[in-house]
């Protein structure tokens, strides 16, 4: 059976307020709080932008840098970004080392860019055990949109089961007739074998 496995809040500790909390505290006082507001709403858009591969990780520091006023620079920025993969979210790489050990197969489905991928797989063991994936950098869409499933059906099928931890995520896939199911906690997957 294979496994359609979520990224962030699945197989990743990711927490995406990092970045915007500290520019947010380095930008305090320096701007007006309408102008903190646009600032925020351009970050979302570059954020959009670079998990669509719409915009590069290089592109997108200047970006940032330009958004903090200067006051962060591109290697702050990159490390802010990295620091937001904290490691494996607990017990899911136990929970598929079992699933693997049952021969499903497991494959990524995520709303990612290229430098958090590179995070999850440096510091997450259970990248040694999927067999690929479906990511919105590569495909230019991003979960609930359809398009992005379509992607997913026909490079894997449709999967067996499918991990996400956002309830509009598990709605999107449940339309296509998938077998979803809003993950909590590792015992989810465990439920399944």
């Amino acid at each position: 059976m294979i496994i359609a496995l979520d990224l962030g809040g699945v197989c990743a500790d990711v927490n995406s307020d990092i970045m915007r909390h500290e520019i947010q505290e380095r930008l305090k006082g320096r701007f007006s709080l309408a102008e903190l507001a646009a600032k925020e709403e351009e970050l979302r858009s570059f954020w959009d932008a670079l998990e669509r591969g719409k915009l590069g990780a290089e592109e997108f520091f200047a970006e940032m840098h330009r958004l903090s006023g200067g006051l962060l620079s591109a290697e702050e920025l990159r490390a802010l970004w990295c620091s937001q993969v904290r490691g494996p979210f607990p017990g899911t790489f136990e929970a598929a080392q079992e699933a693997a050990k049952k021969g499903h197969t497991l494959i990524f489905f995520s709303n990612t860019s290229e430098l958090h991928l590179q995070e999850v797989e440096r510091k997450c063991p259970i990248w040694e055990l999927h067999s690929g994936g479906v990511y919105s950098f590569r495909t230019g869409f991003m979960k609930p949109e359809p398009e992005i499933y379509a992607c997913f059906e026909q490079d894997f099928g449709q999967p067996g089961v499918f991990f996400d931890d956002n309830p509009a995520n598990i709605a999107a896939a449940k339309e296509r007739g998938w077998n979803a199911i809003r993950f909590q906690s590792a015992a989810d997957l465990l439920s399944v074998l």
